[in-house]
């Protein structure tokens, strides 16, 4: 068995454990870790996830968030300036670009808030385009 073969089967285990209802949302996160070599395979084989969610009875949302920033800047009126002084970006005490988290927060709420219930499950990808922009938490 490969090692994505091993993670699917994981999360095929985890994603059918009963869910308690006295739990808030922050404590029901799964987070896959896997190897950077296989970030391609798990991109292709994310519908294997998708079938294991929808198995377990439970709705499937997926996000990438692989563009999200590049997205963000090209819709800001100063990005020019932003492009050749980067520096001028506010960024917090965590080193976040401020108003590019605010932008993505504002964004994942209103997807759980718009098309979900308590039965989906968020599979947000493209998480490491964030490096150095934003905390995943």
């Amino acid at each position: 068995m490969s090692r994505l073969e091993a993670l699917i089967a994981k999360y095929r285990e985890t994603i059918a454990a009963p869910w308690s209802t006295g739990i808030a949302a922050p404590q029901r996160v799964i987070f896959v870790i896997y190897s950077p070599l296989d970030e391609l395979r798990l991109r292709a084989r994310l519908e294997e996830f998708a079938i294991a969610t929808k198995e377990a009875k439970h709705s499937w949302k997926h996000i990438d968030l692989t563009t999200s920033f590049s997205s963000w800047m090209m819709s800001q009126e100063y990005r020019d300036a932003y492009f050749q002084r980067p520096e001028k970006l506010m960024r917090d005490k965590h080193g976040d670009i401020t108003a590019f988290a605010d932008h993505l927060t504002s964004y994942l709420r209103a997807e759980a808030e718009g098309s979900a219930d308590e039965d989906t499950v968020f599979a947000l990808s493209g998480l490491g385009s964030l490096f150095g922009l934003s905390h995943v938490s």
